[in-house]
């Protein structure tokens, strides 16, 4: 399947990627960090309104399907400085809104 990955701050960038639905949600995420040059503890990766996690309550690692992800899903990337609880971006409350709002279309 191939997925649009979005990324939205500072600058809006998009990037397809094919990937198996059976790989995990850790490993599109390495792949990614790749493509985009994004560290992998910096991504929030977002579907339907939603931070997608990396393993289940069992610890278990989920993968893309279990999330239910499917050919031609756009997931939105939101990178967090390192280390901190900070978001990059700087954003105003209108702006975060306005982002919030275009992810769940």
């Amino acid at each position: 399947m191939t997925l649009r990955v979005r990324r939205t701050a500072p600058d809006e960038v998009e990037h397809s990627m094919s990937v198996l639905p059976t790989a995990t949600l850790s490993y599109f995420k390495q792949q990614l960090s790749l493509v985009c040059g994004v560290p992998v503890e910096a991504m929030r990766l977002i579907f339907r309104g939603h931070i997608l996690a990396d393993r289940g309550p069992s610890g278990d690692a989920l993968t893309l399907a279990s999330h239910g992800l499917e050919d031609g899903h756009v997931i939105h990337l939101v990178t967090r400085a390192v280390g901190t609880g900070a978001w990059r971006a700087k954003a105003t409350p209108m702006r975060w809104r306005a982002v919030f709002l275009s992810l769940l279309e």
